[in-house]
């Protein structure tokens, strides 16, 4: 990844897949921290063990305003965004991910952009290029982070009923289900 802003402290809002995955890309890009908040302890635990300094959604007042050189929001919830912009140092990027969906009205003005000289920008979808280049990332990183956590050991289709019992548990951010 290459990012057009100093790559020393990142918040990602929110925990799930995108968000652990977001986790070991910055790390991997060379950014020195990464927060990363979440409304689920169970996976703020497990965005640390990814080497991110985790934070309860809602509580991440400590986080000082203007100290963070990018913002990675992949929660969906566009409640977060105002805290997103206060943490953002003047010049920062703020990239929206999560916010594919039509209760996504955002809550800021274009004085919050302007005045702090911010960059905001969306991504979705992707190429064939993209995937292989993710999956070749998950290659050679595969030593450096626990991936086996985000699944589940597979299940037989055959037992379907089941893997939508454990998805239900929230155990893990994918159930794997093998024909």
């Amino acid at each position: 990844t290459d990012l057009m802003f100093p790559k020393r402290t990142a918040l990602i809002q929110g925990a799930g897949l995108l968000g652990i995955y977001g986790i070991a890309l910055l790390k991997g890009a060379g950014f020195e921290r990464v927060l990363c908040t979440d409304t689920s302890t169970r996976r703020l635990d497990l965005a640390e063990e990814f080497g991110a300094q985790s934070l309860l959604a809602g509580r991440s007042s400590s986080i000082a305003d203007g100290s963070v050189d990018a913002v990675f929001e992949v929660c969906g919830q566009s409640s977060v965004l105002s805290e997103g912009i206060r943490c953002l140092r003047p010049g920062g990027c703020y990239v929206l991910v999560g916010l594919v969906h039509p209760d996504s009205h955002l809550s800021f003005t274009g004085e919050d952009i302007i005045r702090k000289c911010l960059r905001v920008s969306g991504v979705h979808n992707y190429t064939g290029a993209h995937l292989e280049r993710g999956v070749e990332f998950l290659a050679r990183t595969l030593p450096s982070f626990p991936y086996h956590k985000l699944t589940s050991q597979p299940i037989s289709l055959r037992c379907f009923h089941d893997a939508l019992q454990l998805a239900n548990k929230q155990l893990y951010h994918r159930v794997a289900v093998v024909p």
